[in-house]
């Protein structure tokens, strides 16, 4: 599989681009020094993955790539995509990039509650979320507050200025991720992606009418047209 991020949908990004270089921190001081230069541009704090979801739609022009992205993204795509050939499936044997993003859901699901913090940037130009794109799929499910980590040339009074005081690394290591003069802070463990699918648990796929079972569970229903993660799930 190609691991390197695609542009062909996202002609306007800055952090799906080869990062310029990267650097490991293993420390809260060490993430400290790489940001402390502009600071003034970086914000920290909690939201919901639903507040989240709504400060990065409904910003005009800037949100139209995000919402492009979000309309290619949401549950009832990825569970089209995993069972586009076949309503019963066993993870183990399959390895491609259209089963990725619902196994991820499934995984996250199964490893709550969130612990990693969310990136973003925000721009006059447009807005993205990376890494924890992903994450939004559990808007409507998980109402817990996460960590948000965002870097914004705009001033933004949804969260708090980034000091010494209020910065904690949440990893025994994170890396600091530069795109020209903007930065995101990606965590190495509990991700989700292309680098982690081979350590997926091999479980028993299998869709019906309006359900999606995961060995015996039931995750995802579908509600008057709609998939939704099954709300009876445990949240932690």
């Amino acid at each position: 599989m190609n691991n390197e991020p695609t542009l062909k949908f996202y002609p306007e990004s800055i952090i799906r681009h080869t990062p310029s270089h990267v650097k490991w921190c293993e420390s809260t001081e060490e993430i400290w020094e790489q940001i402390e230069p502009i600071k003034e541009f970086c914000y920290v704090g909690k939201m919901t993955l639903n507040e989240l979801f709504l400060f990065f739609s409904q910003r005009g022009k800037a949100s139209e790539p995000f919402l492009r992205w979000w309309n290619r993204n949401t549950i009832k795509k990825h569970i089209h995509r995993f069972f586009k050939q076949c309503n019963n499936i066993y993870f183990g044997n399959i390895f491609h990039k259209r089963f990725l993003k619902l196994a991820s859901i499934v995984k996250m699901l199964q490893d709550l509650p969130i612990r990693n913090q969310i990136s973003g940037i925000v721009t006059n130009e447009a807005v993205e979320i990376h890494p924890g794109g992903t994450r939004l799929a559990l808007k409507d499910f998980y109402d817990e507050p996460v960590p948000v980590f965002l870097y914004s040339k705009l001033p933004l009074d949804i969260l708090a200025k980034i000091n010494k005081q209020n910065i904690k690394i949440l990893n025994e290591k994170s890396s600091v991720r530069y795109f020209n003069d903007t930065i995101t802070i990606t965590p190495p463990i509990e991700s989700y992606g292309v680098r982690q699918f081979h350590d997926y648990p091999k479980n028993q796929y299998r869709k019906t009418n309006n359900k999606v079972i995961v060995d015996n569970v039931i995750y995802f229903l579908k509600q008057n047209e709609k998939w939704i993660i099954n709300p009876k799930l445990p949240k932690k």
